[in-house]
């Protein structure tokens, strides 16, 4: 297994940083990003044996990415630099398929992300139908609307939840996740406002008012979504299945919870931290084979849970 570090520059002048991680005898190439407040340190934890590392071990090439403004991809949001989420969808994720394609485009390309980077690279694909990526493979990704979630208590959790840490971007400039232990990595003030704003108007849209769920209609790829059975506030099942209605392309939706014998219930951050979910991830990797065309739907039946077992 070859690993190195690579520099991937966007159009707008940001600079990337990514582990590429090359097996042997490759048979595909991902993206692979992280959640929110989070790095890509998250994707391959522990070190050689995560999310990531699996991955590769099951024949893709990998490149695990620190989105804009976080962990080693500079400049950084604790210097107070903005970005939106827009920059994202059309900024990061673009210069990272593009730099795939340059480098590996003899291999077939899909990406996988973590709650964040998976509705990110939703809404890429949504907004560029002829991009060369066959399947989205994602752990706990959703977003926030009141017409997604059944439960009015948990809703108005979640609605004040986002107004609190929108409010602390006005005192400290970003959303000090570090300051209170949320997470690794600040995310930027326009980021976080325009979540919100979603989250109060129940919409899903860039900030020049294109939507992006009329988007996501129009994506024709395989889309899997692994959540957690307990994870019951950032992406309860129901919430990511009510959302994700809107997928254009097929959708399929594991819930990991006893009947995987795991001897381990993940929530929202354990799906992917956790080694305990090692045999997710395995799994996650067979199912990317299948999707992308990699392996026989014999093969991949026999070894799969079903969607909610």
């Amino acid at each position: 297994m070859q690993r190195s570090i690579v520099h991937i520059p966007t159009a707008d002048g940001w600079r990337l940083e990514a582990d590429l991680i090359v097996p042997p005898s490759p048979m595909g190439a991902l993206v692979v990003g992280h959640a929110m407040m989070l790095n890509r340190t998250s994707m391959d934890h522990p070190p050689g044996q995560g999310v990531a590392s699996t991955l590769a071990q099951a024949g893709f090439v990998v490149l695990n990415v620190d989105l804009r403004g976080r962990g080693a991809s500079l400049p950084h949001a604790s210097r107070r630099v903005d970005w939106s989420y827009d920059d994202l969808v059309f900024g990061d994720t673009p210069a990272l398929v593009e730099f795939m394609q340059r480098e590996w485009g003899e291999l077939p390309l899909a990406l996988v992300g973590h709650s964040l980077f998976g509705h990110v690279a939703a809404g890429y694909l949504g907004f560029h139908p002829d991009t060369p990526v066959r399947a989205l493979a994602a752990f706990a990704a959703n977003l926030w609307a009141r017409q997604w979630e059944q439960s009015r208590v948990l809703w108005w959790r979640k609605r004040l939840a986002m107004e609190a840490t929108t409010a602390l971007t006005y005192l400290f400039g970003v959303a000090p996740a570090r300051r209170f232990r949320q997470g690794t990595d600040d995310e930027a003030r326009t980021y976080y406002r325009q979540l919100c704003h979603w989250t109060r108007h129940g919409v899903w849209r860039t900030l020049d008012g294109r939507d992006y769920l009329a988007a996501i209609a129009r994506a024709r790829q395989p889309m899997l979504n692994v959540i957690g059975a307990r994870d019951r506030f950032l992406c309860t099942p129901d919430n990511a299945r009510a959302m994700w209605r809107h997928w254009g392309g097929p959708y399929e939706q594991w819930v990991i919870d006893e009947s995987w014998g795991l001897g381990y219930v993940p929530a929202h951050v354990g799906i992917v931290l956790n080694p305990a979910c090692r045999l997710v991830w395995e799994r996650m990797a067979q199912w990317l084979q299948e999707a992308m065309g990699l392996a026989s739907s014999a093969s991949m039946s026999s070894t799969t849970k079903e969607p909610g077992a």
